[in-house]
């Protein structure tokens, strides 16, 4: 069998056969492409998400300034940061999706983390599953000399969140709404750590959390830092 290469063979295997080479040579570009996209996707854990029930008082504030004090960080790579006023028609859509599945941290009213009757439908007792402040991370995410700070607690007595609507400097960065004669304790906002977090080190609930990804922790001690 004559198996020789030469070119009049090649011309005229081309001739016949050139769109397979076409399809060959697409499907590996395709395929470069989407591992280039995969590898260079931001993972959960390489973001820090907030999901707060208020309106930004400056677009981008808040994501830009923690995005620059994550510039030099070795693994956090972008901050998210949603914003949705209670009340407003997608806030409990976003909530679910968002700040339940994938936000850090949480700013949430008052009434909605003690489970209001009007919102137990969306909501099942919100408190119960955010993560209980314990001693230990109080102390790492209150900056120096902060007095009076007013804490969210369960029926339990387990504190679940700060309260930051009262801060001096929060209207700076959030523009938190209240309902036309609504009561304002009902009314006020707490900030705390959704569990699932994969950066809150060893408080996370997840399996895949890593005990020293603690940037979440950090990021809150920073916002409370600003707004005081």
């Amino acid at each position: 069998m004559d198996t020789k290469i030469t070119m009049k063979r090649i011309d005229a295997h081309l001739e016949y056969d050139w769109f397979k080479y076409f399809l060959i040579l697409f499907a590996a570009i395709a395929l470069w492409i989407f591992a280039f996209q995969m590898i260079n996707q931001d993972r959960e854990f390489e973001i820090i998400g907030i999901f707060a029930a208020a309106s930004e008082v400056q677009d981008g504030m808040v994501m830009q300034r923690l995005g620059n004090e994550f510039a030099d960080d070795d693994l956090i790579r972008n901050t998210s940061i949603r914003f949705a006023p209670y009340g407003s028609q997608a806030f409990f859509e976003q909530l679910q999706t968002v700040g339940m599945i994938r936000s850090d941290i949480l700013i949430l009213p008052r009434r909605l983390m003690q489970g209001r009757a009007e919102d137990i439908e969306y909501t099942h007792g919100f408190a119960l599953g955010m993560l209980i402040l314990d001693d230990n991370l109080i102390e790492s995410i209150l900056p120096h000399g902060v007095e009076n700070i007013n804490f969210f607690i369960d029926t339990s007595g387990n504190r679940r969140g700060i309260r930051v609507d009262d801060l001096p400097y929060a209207d700076n960065f959030f523009n938190f709404v209240r309902p036309e004669n609504a009561d304002e304790e009902d009314f006020s906002f707490y900030i705390s750590f959704n569990p699932g977090s994969l950066n809150i080190g060893a408080y996370s609930q997840s399996r895949r959390a890593r005990h020293d990804n603690k940037q979440a922790i950090h990021a809150v001690r920073l916002l409370l830092e600003w707004m005081r």
